[in-house]
């Protein structure tokens, strides 16, 4: 997911210094703790300085009414209008043109762009295992309904100041601008100006295609008598060994610590 956001703010620059960015309200997206440290470094003086306020929030329940989710149905109807869907460009072909007169602006993404973001954020900033705010409380990662990064607002002689914050993230539990903020500060590590940037050849997140289990490449081989043969070269061959997934019964299984937002390593 953030491998794909950066392509669209890459893409997509126009000059605008503020960014409201809605997403959906689920850690195994966009709601998570590198997701926090990503949207640090668009605002960070040093970072991509994409803009200087991004303001990060994520619907209520019941929101599929919004604009932003409509384009999902109108993708839907479209492909069911289609004899055959064979390839992920024809994925992105068809996304272009479902939208008339106005067509959707879509882009390719090849092994190139999908970055290690975890790698790169890791080497930039300090993860706990449980992030606490400023006055020393547990972070609710899960009611967070609005993130604040690049602007502090906060009340000093009474008055409610905004002011430039590096390495702040202020949050709210509502989507109700009265509600007072709470403060996350970050920390870097100390080396992180030695991470160098998420384009060099250490953040690749892969460097040749992926290899796929034998289950999973029989299945997709047994589609083939319905899939034109144009697109037959896209599946793997069953007796293709390099398209193979190595088996290694002993192999050790990774915790991924991507969803590390309230505590829980894993």
């Amino acid at each position: 997911m953030l491998s794909a956001a950066h392509t669209f703010f890459v893409r997509r620059r126009t000059g605008a210094t503020k960014l409201a960015w809605w997403a959906d309200n689920t850690s195994s997206q966009l709601k998570n703790n590198f997701m926090m440290l990503y949207c640090n470094e668009l605002v960070f003086e040093d970072g991509f300085a994409y803009f200087t306020r991004l303001d990060n929030k994520y619907s209520p329940p019941g929101h599929t009414f919004m604009e932003n989710d409509r384009a999902f149905g109108l993708l839907s109807r479209t492909a069911k209008k289609q004899k055959v869907i064979a390839s992920s460009k024809s994925w992105m072909r068809l996304a272009a043109k479902a939208k008339n007169p106005a067509p959707y602006d879509t882009a390719w993404m090849d092994r190139t762009k999908f970055r290690d973001w975890k790698k790169y954020l890791s080497a930039k900033y300090h993860r706990p295992h449980v992030w606490k705010n400023t006055a020393g409380e547990t972070v609710p990662f899960l009611k967070v309904r609005w993130f604040n990064f690049g602007v502090a607002e906060e009340k000093e002689g009474g008055v409610l100041v905004a002011h430039p914050a590096a390495d702040e993230v202020w949050y709210r539990l509502s989507l109700d601008a009265t509600e007072p903020w709470k403060k996350i500060a970050l920390k870097r590590q100390p080396q992180a100006a030695f991470a160098g940037i998420i384009s060099d050849p250490e953040y690749d997140l892969h460097t040749e295609p992926l290899p796929l289990p034998r289950e999973k490449i029989a299945d997709l081989a047994k589609f083939k008598a319905w899939i034109p043969r144009e697109y037959h070269s896209l599946y793997p061959d069953p007796t293709d060994e390099e398209a193979l997934e190595e088996e290694d019964s002993d192999a050790e299984v990774e915790e991924d610590e991507e969803i590390d937002l309230v505590g829980n390593q894993g």
